[in-house]
């Protein structure tokens, strides 16, 4: 039997469903705290903890893989059996998760620099090879990299592909049905075949990964009413420029691009889509612009306003 909402909306999973399944046929008696876990399991199944911030359904999983299964079977059999009305973790376990946990963001931070883009079909794709904490990576990749459609998670060791996005428009587990796979609309996987291995590896070998942007640059910032400069893998220059009258335009390598968008973040998202592009560093983008109007970095961070305002055509075109 498979339902994949309950009628007050909220999504479900094979555990939630399982356990409706006994309680219904009498198998045996409601359990509060075992509810409780239960709809741990469900919000992280489903990837509603991240929506609700519920960290808690989160640490259950990563307990679930920091201890061996047997271990964490006995533990959580002991808990619930004693304790029917509540369930929670112990300060212990926070405080191996919480190491854990700066584990998990330092393994992120080095696989957001490991991902390349490309397209697949109609869709914008980000491709990176990962064994370990696929769920979280797989957020926070479509997080950092929100321009793109979906993350692909290879395992060739394994032979496995994860299927993550954070688009409501795009169902990953009809993708995924394209190799055999499927899953949840947010969260699927499929076997690593040989024509998979070809697209998503041998095809995209000699494509550079990209960069995250930066959120700490003073300068070079994102809907700046002076422009906001972006760069790719191939070293070419891309400015953001509001048209002042609400809309922005993309000039790229020097040349206007005909479209014109409505907000920045459309604006944005078609750049990084089209030449995957980043934003450009202030040390970088800074150096540069010094370089090419002959001042000095002090001269321009203390007039840069001006400086912009008044060289713009000729920025424009670097």
């Amino acid at each position: 039997m498979v339902q994949t909402e309950y009628d007050n909306g909220k999504k479900t999973c094979a555990t939630s469903l399982f356990y409706d399944y006994l309680i219904e046929h009498k198998k045996m008696d409601r359990n509060k705290a075992l509810e409780e876990f239960i709809d741990l399991v469900r919000q992280y199944d489903t990837w509603e903890w991240d929506e609700n911030n519920n960290v808690t359904a989160k640490r259950l999983n990563d307990l679930f893989y920091i201890l061996n299964r047997e271990q964490f079977e006995e533990e959580m059999l002991k808990r619930l059996t004693e304790n029917k009305e509540t369930f929670s973790l112990t300060d212990t376990e926070n405080m191996i998760l919480d190491i854990e946990e700066q584990k998990i963001n330092r393994y992120i931070l080095s696989k957001s620099r490991q991902t390349i883009q490309t397209f697949a079909g109609e869709y914008c794709i980000g491709i990176v090879h990962a064994e370990q904490y696929l769920s979280e990576l797989g957020n926070a990749l479509n997080n950092i990299y929100p321009h793109l459609d979906m993350i692909i998670l290879l395992n060739v060791s394994g032979k496995k592909m994860g299927f993550r996005t954070i688009h409501d428009e795009v169902n990953v587990a009809e993708f995924a049905q394209r190799y055999g796979g499927g899953g949840h609309p947010k969260a699927s996987g499929a076997e690593l075949s040989k024509e998979a291995f070809k697209t998503f590896v041998v095809d995209v070998f000699g494509l550079n990964p990209l960069k995250p942007d930066t959120d700490r640059n003073e300068f070079n910032v994102k809907e700046s009413a002076l422009g906001t400069s972006y760069q790719n893998q191939n070293g070419e220059i891309s400015y953001i420029v509001p048209s002042g009258d609400g809309t922005y335009y993309i000039v790229h390598k020097g040349e206007r691009e005909a479209p014109v968008y409505s907000s920045f973040p459309e604006a944005e998202r078609s750049l990084k889509r089209t030449h995957a592009s980043w934003l450009r560093f202030d040390q970088e983008y800074l150096k540069q612009l010094s370089a090419f109007l002959h001042i000095t970095l002090d001269e321009l961070k203390d007039n840069y306003h001006e400086v912009i305002t008044n060289h713009f055509v000729d920025i424009m075109n670097v």
